[in-house]
């Protein structure tokens, strides 16, 4: 406190004059804001508490109160807010400078604005009528470096189960690879072998259905035949399908017999990419890593919402001759839908920070 005496003689004692101010009004999340506090009143310890929306998780340190020393009449703190990854809204930092404890007086306070800047990173569940989701780092069974079942991540319980058909070509499992994808971490590798889900759910009838495999052709054989979905056991009723041949080289979907096969040539097929088959009711079409690589008419109707799902070689069983592959693949999605731009656009930048490609 300051004393004064005034021309009568008269002892005065003025209370101190303290101020804060603030570095910004409005901070985002992996960011920083300094509170500055001055006071005319004697040095020392003061107090710091926080009556905002935000808590002591918002904050990089994990805490929501505290002290600092001022010196000279000033003293100041830093709060960096914590970049979460959560979709939680903007909210508010009310910073208060106390004495004497954190239960003191308030001195003074002021407020800034949290915005809420490191939303949830998008999934591929937020995909329109995902059916079926198969990730390399989760839902497996393993038999030794074999994979036995391939759990279904969309909720729709689609498994994928390494079993032979009837009179089909036997084969071991696909393998588990932990350090197999650009980012060092697993993928699951096939090499003339396949899994399958013998009544895959579709949902609703409908001609619209989309493909996206993550990954990549490892080695060539004779043709190479990576996933598709089929009406019945019979290869000509396949309604859906990314496949590749060392002849044509490109990358191939097959609406059936009757529509022909969209083929877009592809010239970097050993490497990671995002290839997508995407069709409606009139048209379906080649995308690799978000582009349009060709299109063509297609207006056949899935008639049935359950059917054979193959992932790897094409069974001999599902026709003659069978089809080899050899892929290493990081992730297989498969949608009730013809997915739009944006969400292929949303794929790319999934794909990109999951998987490194």
């Amino acid at each position: 406190m300051a004393v004064i005496i005034n021309s009568r003689g008269l002892t005065l004692v003025r209370p101190p004059v303290h101020s804060l101010t603030r570095s910004t009004a409005s901070v985002d999340e992996g960011s920083s804001v300094t509170y500055t506090f001055t006071t005319t009143g004697p040095d020392g310890t003061f107090y710091w508490t926080n009556s905002g929306t935000t808590v002591g998780s918002d904050f990089s340190d994990g805490v929501n109160s505290g002290s600092f020393t001022v010196i000279s009449g000033i003293g100041s703190v830093s709060r960096t807010v914590l970049a979460d990854n959560l979709t939680e809204g903007n909210e508010t930092i009310i910073f208060e400078v106390r004495n004497n404890s954190l239960d003191g007086d308030i001195i003074t306070s002021t407020i800034v604005n949290a915005n809420d800047t490191s939303l949830t990173p998008w999934s591929p569940r937020q995909l329109t009528n995902i059916r079926g989701w198969y990730k390399a780092d989760t839902g497996i069974t393993l038999s030794g470096p074999n994979v036995n079942m391939w759990a279904d991540q969309s909720g729709n319980g689609n498994n994928l189960f390494a079993t032979a058909f009837a009179g089909s070509f036997t084969t071991n499992p696909p393998t588990y690879n932990a350090t197999g994808n650009p980012l060092g971490g697993a993928s699951i590798d096939f090499d003339t072998d396949y899994m399958t889900a013998s009544n895959f759910s579709l949902g609703a009838a409908s001609g619209s259905l989309s493909v996206i495999m993550i990954g990549k052709v490892t080695t060539w054989n004779s043709s190479g035949w990576l996933v598709g979905y089929f009406n019945s056991w019979s290869a000509s009723d396949n309604a859906l399908s990314i496949i590749n041949s060392n002849i044509t080289n490109k990358w191939q979907g097959v609406g059936g017999s009757s529509n022909t096969p969209v083929s877009s040539p592809t010239s970097l097929v050993t490497t990671d990419a995002v290839r997508i088959m995407r069709r409606n009711a009139t048209s379906q079409q080649a995308l690799q890593d978000g582009v349009v690589e060709a299109t063509t008419a297609n207006a056949k109707t899935l008639p049935t919402t359950n059917g054979v799902f193959v992932l790897g070689a094409r069974p001999a069983a599902l026709g003659t001759p069978r089809l080899t592959s050899s892929y290493r693949v990081y992730e297989i999605i498969v949608v009730r839908s013809d997915i739009t731009d944006a969400e292929v656009a949303s794929l790319q930048t999934y794909a990109q920070n999951k998987w490194g490609v």
